[in-house]
Formats: C-alpha cells, sequence, structure tokens
C-alpha cells in the first residue's frame, strides 16, 4: 500500500507524496495540473525537523521519553487538547455501551441467543444507513442524535414492566441500532478532527483508550444486572446521553479542509455562534469557512 501522500507532505517526502499523487490520478482516470506546480502546493505544507541522530547505545529510558514527548502532542494546544479529550470520553463510552448492549441478552431477554441474533441484525441498517445521512447532515448532528437517541431508548428500559418483554427488546434493539450508528460515525468524525500530522497518534490512541469501555462492561452487566436487570440498560443509556452533549463541544468537518498540522488548526477561526447547530451549512458557507482557513 501507497503511503498517505499528505503525511509524505507534511514531513518533507515531497517526491515520493508526487509519485502517489500521480498513481493515484491515473488510477481515477485525473489529470494533475503538472508536476511543478503540484511539488510546489506540496512545499507549501510545513516541514517536520528530522530526527536529531542519538550518539552512543540506545537507552531504554531514552525511547520512553521520546514516546512520551510524541505522545504528548495531542495535549500542548487548546483546540487539540479539547479535540483529544472529548474523543477520547466519546471512544469509552460507545465502547462501552455497545459491549455492554450485546452482552445484556441474559438481563432483557428470556432467550439470550434470539437477542444476540437480533442484536447482530441491527448491525446491518446501523451501517448501511449511516453512509447518506453522514454525506447530508455531516458529522457532528448524526453522532450527536445516535447517542442521543440510543440513551433516550436505553433509559426507557428501566421504568418498562418486565411483563411487556416485546417492548423491553424492542427499546434494546433500538438502542443496539444507535450505538452501533454512533460507534461507525465516530470513527470517521475522528479520522477528520486530527490533523494530519498526528492522525494516526491520534486515532490509535482513541483506540486504545476506548478498551477501557470494553474493559467495564461486563462488569457493570454481571454486577448491577445480577441485582437489577435494567440497571446496566440505564448506565449506558445514560452515559450515550452525556457523550451526545459533550460533542456539541467538536467542530463539524464536512465540506472544511482537513488541517495538515497542528499549527494550521490552531490558528483557523472558531465558526460564528449565530449559524445555529441544528442546521446543515450551506455550500457557500463551507466555501466561505474553507477559503478562511487556507488564508489563515
Amino acid at each position: 500500500m501507497d503511503e498517505s501522500p499528505r503525511w509524505l507532505a507534511v514531513t518533507g517526502r515531497h517526491e515520493r507524496a508526487l509519485k502517489v499523487l500521480k498513481k493515484a490520478a491515473r488510477l481515477n482516470r485525473r489529470s494533475l495540473p503538472g508536476d511543478e506546480k503540484v511539488c510546489t502546493i506540496l512545499r507549501e505544507s510545513k516541514e517536520e525537523e528530522p530526527a536529531k541522530p542519538r550518539q552512543g547505545k540506545t537507552e531504554i529510558k531514552v525511547m520512553i521519553q521520546e514516546q512520551l514527548a510524541s505522545l504528548s502532542i495531542l495535549f500542548r494546544t487548546p483546540k487539540l487538547r479539547r479535540i483529544t479529550l472529548v474523543l477520547y470520553g466519546a471512544y469509552i463510552i460507545v465502547n462501552m455501551s455497545y459491549y455492554g448492549l450485546s452482552l445484556s441478552g441474559g438481563n432483557l431477554s428470556s432467550d439470550p441467543f434470539v437477542f444476540m441474533v437480533l442484536s447482530g441484525l441491527m448491525e446491518v441498517p446501523a451501517y448501511s444507513l449511516t453512509v447518506p445521512i453522514v454525506a447530508y447532515f455531516g458529522r457532528r448532528l448524526p453522532t450527536l442524535f445516535s447517542f442521543a437517541l440510543s440513551g433516550v431508548a436505553l433509559l426507557a428500559i428501566a421504568p418498562t414492566p418486565a411483563s411487556y418483554g416485546w417492548l423491553v427488546m424492542t427499546l434494546a434493539m433500538a438502542g443496539k441500532v444507535c450505538i452501533a450508528s454512533a460507534y461507525q460515525i465516530l470513527i470517521f468524525y475522528s479520522t477528520e478532527l486530527f490533523p494530519t500530522e498526528v492522525r494516526s497518534r491520534g486515532v490509535g490512541t482513541c483506540f486504545m483508550v476506548s478498551r477501557i469501555g470494553s474493559i467495564i462492561s461486563p462488569f457493570i452487566n454481571e454486577i448491577l444486572g445480577s441485582v437489577y436487570p435494567w440497571a446496566p440498560s440505564a448506565v449506558f443509556g445514560a452515559t450515550a446521553f452525556v457523550a451526545s452533549i459533550v460533542m456539541l463541544m467538536l467542530p463539524e468537518t464536512m465540506g472544511i479542509t482537513l488541517p495538515e498540522s497542528v499549527a494550521e488548526l490552531e490558528s483557523r477561526e472558531t465558526p460564528s455562534r449565530k449559524r445555529s447547530w441544528l442546521r446543515v451549512p450551506t455550500s457557500e458557507e463551507k466555501a466561505q469557512e474553507t477559503r478562511g482557513s487556507s488564508e489563515g
């Protein structure tokens, strides 16, 4: 597989980036403006400083310090720090709710095998319907509403009498569709929020942190579910609803040029608060923001 041309440009490997772009243009039957012009555009990207060679033997302490310094870049600047912390929390919650709900068959259904089959089938619409939704409504609103609807459905299980098994199953499946949709969109959304310079680092640590939620979820089902069968779904629903509110802190990325470096992300102006967060930005507004970010 070819390396990302964005990453190659940011790290100063312009010739390799040009080769990858020419190959992509050939496969997609597109034409590039010219090697010199493309190289000029690539050189406008910020180049990283070359790593200084270490003298002597490589020590474990030095390696650990370098890795910690590399990871700390996600927390050094205000905007990137906010994005990182919000995504860490969202990944923990979505992982906890997703796997916790999948393991709740014994608490929410008299037949856990049927529950598991239906739970798996719910992922088909969750993964297929999100594509046109994200393409039309953007990234933030679908993620927000997926978390919110999942939270409402799971919280509604608590007051539902156990005798209404069909209603409990319906609410659980609705929560599974929504939380699976939130999981799918969140992965795509996070790749657009992190700058190219730290994208793999940011998304990779998000997945690492998300495992905290998957570790916690079985204990919630085992400890709370053995006493109150509805308690795990209430916990998963409440945390999902909190995640929907926290998602308001993130910007919309639809139609916006992806930032190449941390400095470019920090230099961008915050979108005007006059625009309603319930309304999808128009093409003119997207063009204005794109021009503003490029000028900055």
